[in-house]
């Protein structure tokens, strides 16, 4: 599986920019999105699910115009967005059977699909319960299980482990990894930890554009001798972090206990610090931290 985005934008009303010329190449595996709310991340995913068609650029799955052949991409995809809705009414069995319908499966082998998933994902013992009465995190399982129906080769999951408890997000991660070999996933979260498990690839998203579009370990590179962490008074916290890319700070004795990321032409401050290993959350916090930088500066 391949999907080639070139030159991909998105306008809305005022002319606002949800997509600025946006690249993207992939293959299989799971792609990891990230980027601050509003960045593009939601838009780009319901162009790619063929729910929204772009304003310019192209976009191609196995070298098939997704914009011309809609249907054709439509065989092949499970999309999950950001709110999914369920009938309250119907409990799981009916939700999933009603599904498949839609998406041309029928029979006793998509029962037993069904079954398997609702087992897969901790749902099996509440098959027969309304969806009305389940938990917030149940329902965002019951969209996954819907996702899977049909076994598709492209799968969009924006923000999917949203009200998911840490076991959940686990068992979750742990799916994806073993559906990832022969299809692409695209898998979009503010939860950088989920990203940083299971993405081959990782592209940082701001303002409709791809800052970076790399392999985990080479965006960790990034950031090699680039955080450190110091101890400061809550006064000299208040102008440190106008100064620098703070990616975490905690209370400690009377103070803070700060970690922070040198951004590009950044030195180190007249203090003690102490280095520290690099995360995929500082890496994302350099690159998002220096493209606002270096837009300060062009106005």
């Amino acid at each position: 599986m391949e999907i080639s985005v070139k030159g991909l934008s998105k306008k809305y009303k005022g002319n606002k920019l949800g997509l600025n010329k946006f690249d993207l190449e992939l293959k299989n595996g799971i792609l990891g999105l990230i980027g601050p709310n509003g960045a593009g991340k939601s838009t780009l995913m319901r162009i790619l699910a063929t729910i929204s068609r772009p304003s310019e650029g192209q976009v191609s799955l196995n070298g098939i115009d997704i914009v011309k052949f809609r249907d054709t991409v439509r065989k092949v995809l499970g999309y999950l967005p950001q709110d999914f809705g369920v009938y309250p009414n119907l409990t799981a069995i009916e939700f999933l059977e009603y599904v498949a319908a839609i998406k041309g499966f029928t029979g006793k082998s998509i029962r037993i699909r069904i079954e398997a998933l609702l087992e897969e994902l901790n749902l099996f013992s509440v098959r027969n319960r309304p969806i009305g009465t389940y938990s917030g995190g149940m329902k965002q399982r019951i969209g996954i299980a819907q996702v899977l129906i049909g076994d598709p080769k492209l799968l969009i999951l924006d923000e999917p482990t949203v009200g998911l408890d840490p076991e959940e997000r686990v068992r979750f991660r742990n799916m994806l990894t073993e559906l990832s070999g022969d299809r692409i996933v695209i898998l979009s979260s503010h939860i950088v930890s989920d990203i940083e498990t299971i993405a081959n690839d990782i592209a940082i998203v701001y303002q409709g554009r791809v800052l970076e579009h790399q392999a985990p370990d080479a965006l960790l590179k990034t950031v090699e001798k680039q955080v450190y962490e110091t101890t400061l008074t809550i006064d000299e916290f208040n102008d440190f972090r106008t100064k620098y890319a703070v990616s975490n700070s905690m209370r400690k004795n009377g103070g803070w206990l700060v970690r922070f990321v040198l951004n590009s032409g950044d030195t180190l401050p007249d203090i003690q610090v102490q280095p520290s290993k690099g995360t995929l959350e500082d890496a994302y916090l350099r690159v998002i931290s220096s493209a606002k930088n270096g837009m300060k500066n062009e106005n």
